[in-house]
């Protein structure tokens, strides 16, 4: 990727950068690259990334299903806890996640249902879609999952995870077919060039 930038930025006379600035910008890029493909928003449920064959093989790199952690009393799970379990079935390290796809209570195997936080005290006033023991929900919140009803439970999340970043002794773990989007976003972030400039470029020098 840092090559495909190098290449760029001399064809468009851009200011040069540090390679600390130029991976900033490429990490930077590869989070933007995924939320922008799975259309995440504000007001966004939790994406939906297996539409088609190719959006689960790109972000499959990222995807930690099933990773067993367990709620507090009060309901909570941290996401902190979430990443170190995940670390521990992976044999990763250091860990962050980006996105929740779901959560299902471990005993029963019951998916638990997402719910907005403005929706949660509507539901709570309707007994026929208030949460309970068969009827599990989940909102989130900075930092963490609150399962409703609260109370000790194993939970198995499926989520996507933060991409490595990238360094000069590190490559980026996305697939090959998603770098050329990349670069061009990370150039996009000079201000000097706009994504559609960046890939026309790139798909003249390798005509």
């Amino acid at each position: 990727m840092l090559t495909w930038f190098d290449i760029l930025q001399d064809k468009f006379n851009t200011p040069y950068f540090t390679d600390l600035e130029k991976y900033n910008f490429l990490n930077d890029s590869q989070i933007n690259y995924i939320n922008d493909y799975l259309n995440i928003n504000s007001d966004s449920e939790p994406p939906v990334f297996e539409e088609n064959a190719l959006k689960n093989t790109i972000i499959a790199p990222l995807l930690v299903e099933d990773v067993s952690v367990a709620s507090a009393s009060t309901g909570i799970i941290l996401f902190t806890a979430i990443e170190t379990a995940l670390d521990t079935k992976y044999s990763l390290s250091g860990s962050k996640l980006l996105h929740i796809l779901g959560v299902v209570e471990n005993a029963s195997g019951d998916a638990v249902a997402f719910v907005r936080h403005g929706e949660m005290r509507k539901q709570e006033d309707n007994e026929f879609v208030a949460a309970g023991s068969g009827n599990r929900k989940y909102r989130l919140s900075r930092g963490q999952i609150t399962m409703i009803p609260t109370g000790v439970l194993t939970y198995l999340v499926t989520a996507i995870k933060m991409p490595v970043d990238i360094s000069a002794s590190v490559a980026s773990e996305m697939p090959l077919i998603t770098h050329r989007k990349i670069v061009a976003k990370a150039l996009v972030k000079t201000g000097f060039v706009t994504e559609h400039q960046a890939l026309t470029l790139m798909d003249e020098q390798t005509e």
